[in-house]
This record gives structure tokens, C-alpha cells and sequence, in this order.
């Protein structure tokens, strides 16, 4: 039986883990390390994408890489070719030096995306090999704070934490330590999901004056007093950047009409 097609998405994330063949070390030394990083380098320039953050390891590597127009598996193909080629040629060998074919895990949120760079980013720490991200040369954690760029790119990166830079950097930082103390402060998405009811419901109240007209407002009443309330409520919702499913869910409405609201209230505005 073949083996089962990848799932791709141009602009998907993905969490990409290669392993040594029965766990044996794929980097002897220093200058194996460099060389990986030199091959991802110059394989960005052949087959585009982005490398959001990485960690190798002694007998495995991590990398974390948002696709461009080339296939997840052509990138790691040559990958790992070039790297099998300069390793087997150094060490005078033959065959194999990865384990079973890579694992690539499509990043599904911004959850998943923020605990994926702090598991990677620990990874040395909980490997025992240094007490903080700081102190190994082989991560993309100096990259990100300190701004010497080479093979992350920095900027596709920290836009996922904040717009402005000097904020990313400080809510990257401050995360990793946190997550270092046993702390974490990034919600789940049922926690998320939770907060954005709780705002809405307040976004509701300030619309209408009793609670009668509340519950009213969130039934599947489709008076035209009701329905006009929804639409503001919509319009609210929307310019505070709330979700089209989100708002139909809050409104007891079918994601379509509450797209077709905001589609026309574009429109209107134009």
C-alpha cells in the first residue's frame, strides 16, 4: 500500500520533526549544525518559504515553516537529501541517516501556533542541555531577540504576536519565561470562546434596555423591531473584528445572512 498524500495549504504553517534512524545522532558536531542551517538557507533561495523558528537537536531537529507556493514535501525532500549526501560523504557512510519520513503537523490556531514556538523554543532546556533558550547557539531564540538575522524570518514571525515589534518581542519574551515558571497565560480555544460570549452579551446589553428585549434579541424571533437590533448588533460585532460564525452563532442566525448583512453594509458604504 502507498503511502497516504499529505495535506497541503500555500500559506499553511506546519510543525515539521525529523528524527535520526534508531534514534542515532544525524549531528556529530558543531559544524554538522552549521551546515543543516546553511542547506535550509540555501533552500529557501531554490524552493521559497518561511522558517518561523527551528531547534536541532543531537538526533533530531524541529522546524517550524509557513509554505509558499512549493509543496511541504519537495522542500523536505531536498532538505534532508542534502544534508543525508554531506553527512554520509564527511563521515564516510552509506544509506539512510533519518528514521521513518518526516512529521509535519499543520498548525490548526493561534493557540496551537504560541505553544509550538515555546514547546520548540524549550526544547533544550527540557533536554537538559542548558537552563535557558538563550544559552544554545542551535534555536531561533537569539534570532528573535536580538534582531541578527539569518535564517528566521523575524518579521513573518513576531507579526503573529503583536503589529508593533518592540511589542512582539516583549510578549515573545515574556511568554517563553512564563512558560519556563510553569506558567502560561495563553487561553484555550474554549477559553476564548467563552470571552468572546461574555463581550458580546455586553456589546448586546449596551443595544438594548431590558432584559425582555435581551433574550428577544437572541431568540429566533424575526420581528422587524428584533431584526433590526441583529443588524446593528452585526455592524457592532463586525468593527470590533468578531467572526461571521461567531456572530451567527451569539445571534441565533445562519452564518449566510450574516454575511450577506455585512456584504451589503460594505457596499452602502462605499
Amino acid at each position: 500500500m502507498g503511502r497516504k498524500p499529505r495535506n497541503y495549504y500555500e500559506g499553511g504553517i506546519y510543525h515539521v520533526m525529523q528524527r535520526g534512524n534508531n534514534q542515532n545522532f544525524i549531528f556529530d558536531e558543531q559544524l554538522d549544525k552549521a551546515m543543516f542551517c546553511q542547506i535550509l538557507k540555501d533552500t529557501m533561495v531554490e524552493l521559497p518559504f518561511n522558517l518561523l523558528y527551528y531547534v536541532l537537536m543531537d538526533n533530531h531537529y524541529h522546524l517550524v515553516i509557513q509554505m509558499k507556493e512549493v509543496h511541504i514535501g519537495q522542500v523536505m525532500h531536498k532538505i534532508n537529501l542534502t544534508y543525508s549526501k554531506f553527512y554520509n560523504q564527511k563521515y564516510n557512510r552509506c544509506g539512510t541517516i533519518f528514521g521513518s519520513r518526516f512529521t509535519s503537523i499543520m498548525v490548526k490556531d493561534s493557540v496551537h501556533f504560541f505553544r509550538l514556538i515555546l514547546y520548540v523554543a524549550v526544547n533544550p532546556v527540557k533536554s537538559g542541555l542548558v537552563k535557558h533558550p538563550k544559552d544554545y547557539k542551535w534555536s531561533a531564540h537569539m534570532e528573535v531577540i536580538s534582531s541578527r538575522q539569518f535564517i528566521v524570518n523575524r518579521k513573518a514571525l513576531l507579526s503573529f504576536f503583536h503589529t508593533e515589534e518592540d511589542k512582539s518581542v516583549a510578549m515573545y519574551t515574556q511568554l517563553l519565561e512564563d512558560w519556563l515558571n510553569g506558567v502560561t497565560h495563553i487561553e484555550t480555544e474554549d477559553q476564548i470562546k467563552a470571552r468572546h460570549q461574555q463581550i458580546m452579551r455586553t456589546m448586546l446589553r449596551e443595544l438594548v434596555d431590558s432584559d425582555e428585549l435581551f433574550y428577544r434579541v437572541l431568540s429566533r424571533e424575526r420581528s422587524d423591531k428584533i431584526v433590526r437590533i441583529k443588524k446593528r448588533f452585526i455592524e457592532v460585532a463586525a468593527s470590533k473584528g468578531f467572526e461571521t460564525v461567531e456572530i451567527a452563532i451569539f445571534l441565533n442566525l445562519a452564518p449566510r445572512t450574516v454575511r450577506e448583512h455585512r456584504a451589503k453594509k460594505c457596499r452602502t458604504n462605499l
